[in-house]
C-alpha cells in the first residue's frame, strides 16, 4: 500500500515570516494522518522553517540543486549544502527549470545523481506540451523524458525516486487534466517502470499528478488506482487550501 504524497511547491513566493505564519495557520498535526507532506520552499528558507515544519510532522524539500558537490558555481547550491540545511527532498525537472532554464534530461540525469549521493529524496517531474499531447505523442514524449533522467539509476536507489507528472499545458492555467487522462498516463509510467527495472519497484514508486490541483479536484485524482499525491504549486501557498487537499487525499 503506498502512503500518499502531498508537495508544497512555493516556487518564488513566501518570505521568512510568510512561511512561519503558514506552519503556524494549518492547524494540522500529520503524525495519526496516513499521508505525507513535503513543502518546498526557497532554498533560503529551509533551515529556518525546519523547526516549525517538523514540529506538525511536515518534511522539508528543496526546489532544484547543483549537479556538482562544490566549486565555483556562484549562486548554486549543492546537494551537500542541502542536506546541511535540513533538507531531505529535492523537485529535479520541473518544466520551469526545463522551459526557462533550459534544463536538458542529460543535466537532470546528472542532477538526480548528486541528489543519490547524498541519499536526498528526489521528485522528478515529466510532462508534456499541450501541441505534444494533441499529436497523440504525450506518452512517446514522457518516455523519452524518464529513459534519459532515470538511465543511470540502479534499482536499490529507486526508493529514493517519486515521479510526478504534470502536463506542462496544465501548470497554472486553470486547465487540468482530468483525473481519467492523468490516471491513463501514470499507468504508462508504472509499466514502463517495472520493465525498466521490475514489478517490484513500479509497484512500490509513488507518481504524484500536478498542474491545478485544488481542495477540490484532488479527491478525484485520489480516487484513481495510479495516483498516490500530487505536487501542489498555487493553491498550497494558502494554508487553508493545502490543509484542504490534504484531507481530500486521504478522504476526510
Amino acid at each position: 500500500m503506498r502512503k500518499p504524497l502531498i508537495c508544497a511547491n512555493w516556487k518564488m513566493n513566501h518570505t521568512l515570516d510568510d512561511g512561519i505564519r503558514f506552519f503556524q495557520e494549518l492547524e494540522l498535526s500529520l503524525m495519526n494522518l496516513p499521508v505525507e507532506a513535503v513543502v518546498f520552499p526557497t532554498s533560503a528558507l529551509i533551515k529556518p522553517l525546519l523547526s516549525h515544519s517538523e514540529r506538525i510532522g511536515i518534511q522539508i524539500g528543496a526546489q532544484n540543486l547543483n549537479e556538482n558537490s562544490s566549486g565555483a558555481y556562484t549562486g548554486e547550491i549543492s546537494a551537500t549544502i542541502l542536506r546541511s540545511c535540513g533538507a531531505s527532498w529535492v523537485i529535479i525537472g520541473h518544466s520551469e527549470r526545463r522551459d526557462i532554464y533550459g534544463e536538458t534530461d542529460d543535466l537532470l540525469a546528472k542532477k538526480i545523481h548528486a541528489a543519490l549521493s547524498e541519499k536526498l529524496k528526489v521528485i522528478l517531474c515529466v510532462g508534456e506540451h499541450l501541441k505534444t499531447r494533441e499529436s497523440g505523442n504525450a506518452m512517446d514524449f514522457v518516455k523519452g523524458q524518464l529513459e534519459i533522467d532515470l538511465e543511470t539509476v540502479s534499482v536499490d536507489d529507486m526508493h529514493l525516486i517519486t515521479i510526478a507528472y504534470e502536463p506542462i499545458w496544465a501548470i497554472g492555467t486553470g486547465m487540468a487534466s482530468s483525473p481519467d487522462d492523468a490516471e491513463e498516463m501514470m499507468s504508462f509510467i508504472r509499466n514502463w517502470i517495472s520493465e525498466k527495472f521490475n514489478a517490484d519497484v513500479a509497484d512500490k514508486i509513488r507518481i504524484l499528478y500536478g498542474g491545478s490541483v485544488k481542495p477540490d479536484n484532488m479527491a478525484d485524482y485520489s480516487a484513481m488506482a495510479n495516483i498516490d499525491g500530487a505536487l501542489v504549486g498555487g493553491a498550497s501557498l494558502d494554508a487553508k487550501s493545502f490543509h484542504a487537499i490534504i484531507e481530500a487525499a486521504v478522504g476526510k
